[in-house]
């Protein structure tokens, strides 16, 4: 146990936690509950658990890519994780397989869903429909991107890469935002 980062992690929040209970109070504590239930995205996800997840996610995010550029006309071959498009091999490595994008927009949705005056069954609602909204959008994205791999320079397709996935965050957001609309 003493070698795992994430209770060293988790321990260092819950001394802070526990610091603010003692100066502020159990009732402001209770109060601000979601503030610092927030915390918890302080604490990094172990290498282990991250991987177990990443792995199927990888896959089946190279199986759904390939399957809707197959729609559209586009020859793109499967091999493992990576997608080949004339001759351009894009490999969906954790940068690409959309667990950023889920740890990221479930902290945004956690944030908005509690800034927010919403009823608790809409704020359930936005946390649990964050990840999947995050998936979509991911492979969303995955289809211009493989498709820039395949027909522009290395360099022009890593920057559309990463300006894409700034696009694609504040999109999900925006589907989000939607459901809360639609909920009202």
């Amino acid at each position: 146990w003493n070698n795992i980062q994430s209770f060293w992690h988790g321990g260092a929040v819950i001394m802070l936690i526990g610091a603010a209970i003692t100066i502020l109070g159990k009732d402001v504590f209770f109060r601000f509950l979601p503030a610092f239930a927030v915390m918890v995205f302080l604490v990094p996800v172990p290498g282990r658990i991250r991987q177990e997840i990443a792995l199927p996610l990888q896959a089946w995010t190279a199986q759904v890519t390939q399957g809707l550029l197959a729609l559209f006309g586009v020859p793109v071959q499967v091999q493992g994780i990576s997608l080949v498009l004339n001759g351009q091999q894009v490999n969906i490595a954790e940068a690409c397989n959309g667990m950023r994008m889920v740890f990221t927009l479930l902290m945004v949705s956690y944030i908005f869903a509690f800034i927010t005056p919403l009823r608790g069954y809409v704020r359930a609602i936005i946390l649990a429909a964050s990840p999947l909204t995050a998936i979509v959008c991911n492979v969303i994205r995955l289809i211009p991107t493989v498709w820039v791999f395949g027909h522009f320079s290395q360099s022009v397709a890593e920057e559309f890469h990463d300006i894409s996935g700034w696009v694609m965050l504040i999109i999900a957001f925006l589907l989000l935002m939607s459901i809360v609309k639609i909920l009202r």
